[in-house]
Parts: structure tokens; C-alpha cells; sequence
């Protein structure tokens, strides 16, 4: 088992309303609400087939309501080459949704940047 961190790309890709109410209560999760690493590894088991294990029940329950495990996630590796080699695929796959999803972004602004500079239609 590892912690990995939660890079700026994984937490980007996922759904803001994961974060918010009524999606992230949670009865399990320290306070009752999902926090980005409860909410990440819901996400992902559930859109992406990748099971990973929330950080915060390794945190003191103070620590956790804190904000200390929120970057965490724990990936386990004790599997078979096969199921690895799914969720690397599964995590590739991820990358470049977000990855696409930020050359759009680019576009985008790219082009709002051209019409307000009157350099663009």
C-alpha cells in the first residue's frame, strides 16, 4: 500500500457536486461528510472501476475534519497483473479526458481573449 497524492488534474477531474450537499454526506467519512478523498475514491470507484481506499480514517478525527488527509489517497497493489494493468489503463484514460478537457478550456479562452482584443470574430 502506498499514499499517493491527489494531483491538481485528479481533484480537477472531479465533479465539483461531489463536494457539495447532499453528495457528499456521508456517514462513514469523519464528521459525516465526504471530503475531497472520500469523495475522489467514490467517484472514481463508481465512473472510473478504480477502487481506491479515502486517507483519513489514517488521521485522527481532528486531523481529518482539518483538512490533513484531504491531498491522500491509498492505493493498494497487492492485485493481480491483470487488475493493475485495468486501472492503469482506467487512470490513462482519466489523463486524457482532463487533458482534452483543458486544451477546450484553452480554446475557449483563447478566443474570448481574440473578440475582446477585436482580433477575432
Amino acid at each position: 500500500f502506498i499514499f499517493a497524492r491527489i494531483t491538481p488534474e485528479l481533484k480537477k477531474a472531479l465533479p465539483k457536486e461531489r463536494l457539495t450537499e447532499p453528495n457528499n454526506v456521508n456517514p462513514a467519512a469523519p464528521g459525516g461528510k465526504a471530503r475531497l478523498d472520500w469523495a475522489l475514491c467514490q467517484w472514481m470507484a463508481e465512473e472510473r472501476g478504480v477502487l481506491c481506499i479515502p486517507s483519513s480514517p489514517f488521521f485522527s478525527t481532528e486531523r481529518a475534519l482539518e483538512g490533513a488527509s484531504d491531498e491522500f489517497i491509498r492505493v493498494a497493489f497487492c492485485k493481480t497483473d491483470e487488475t493493475i494493468e485495468r486501472a492503469a489503463e482506467a487512470l490513462m484514460t482519466l489523463r486524457r479526458d482532463v487533458e482534452a478537457e483543458d486544451e477546450e478550456e484553452d480554446a475557449l479562452v483563447a478566443a474570448s481573449a481574440a473578440v475582446v482584443n477585436g482580433t477575432g470574430a
